[in-house]
């Protein structure tokens, strides 16, 4: 039995079968709502489960193949979209939905994962003397997990 860590991590976007490359790191928090159900007269407070929601962050070094192709650059094209006429600046693509997986190795070099369908919510690129120019997002989830494999 062992450990795993963050070299062991793995993101998965749009249902790529090939991990994205360079990932630095991601997260994906739940939380859940609870309904109060204390009636008059209790004499203690009771409650009920109610919404879920999770959200996370991911963040991939910005690393081209020979192809000249990225996956920090699929993650950045997510949110970042160009014009679509050159005298409105306001009119681009809309950003639609993404599926992510977010796992990682075990000690037997098993995938364990959870599939989920995203929003983007903020995306940043940082560019820094010295540093590996990375990209960064920050995504709601739409819904419960699509897949759950830990």
């Amino acid at each position: 039995m062992a450990y795993s860590s963050g070299k062991d991590g793995q993101l998965f976007i749009d249902d790529n079968g090939t991990a994205a490359a360079r990932v630095k790191s991601w997260s994906l928090n739940a939380s859940q709502d609870t309904i109060d159900t204390t009636f008059l007269g209790d004499t203690d407070r009771t409650f009920k489960e109610g919404v879920r929601s999770f959200s996370g962050n991911c963040e991939i070094a910005y690393y081209s193949d020979a192809n000249g192709e990225s996956d920090a650059k699929t993650l950045i094209n997510k949110i970042f979209k160009p014009r679509t006429t050159t005298t409105e600046g306001g009119v681009a693509a809309a950003q639609g939905e993404s599926t992510l997986k977010l796992g990682f190795n075990d000690y037997a070099n098993t995938l364990k994962y959870i599939t989920v369908k995203v929003l983007f919510t903020s995306m940043s690129i940082t560019c820094s003397t010295g540093e590996i120019f990375t990209a960064s997002g920050s995504f709601t989830v739409n819904g419960a997990p699509t897949e759950v494999s830990v």
